[in-house]
């Protein structure tokens, strides 16, 4: 969420998934909340293990276009098997 302010991301992610566990969430959904939780805390770096195994081909880009607008000044290393999105 580039261009929110630390208070904001976090304001927005709480919000989104008030009322809702992720146990709830299809295998998808809950990664795409575990991964935008993640970056609402500003890491330094983050290793993801396959982090678009579970998502169909739209939300796919949706995740590596967000991690490549989050990934300046951040060290991301993605974990996956050969050939896979």
């Amino acid at each position: 969420m580039p261009g929110l302010s630390q208070a904001e991301r976090r304001a927005r992610t709480a919000g989104a998934s008030a009322g809702t566990s992720l146990c709830d969430l299809s295998g998808g959904l809950c990664q795409l909340a575990v991964l935008a939780q993640s970056l609402s805390h500003d890491p330094v770096a983050l290793l993801l293990d396959e982090p678009t195994a579970a998502l169909d081909i739209r939300h796919q880009f949706e995740v590596m276009e967000a991690l490549r607008d989050a990934g300046h000044g951040l060290h991301i290393n993605v974990l996956g098997r050969p050939g896979a999105a």
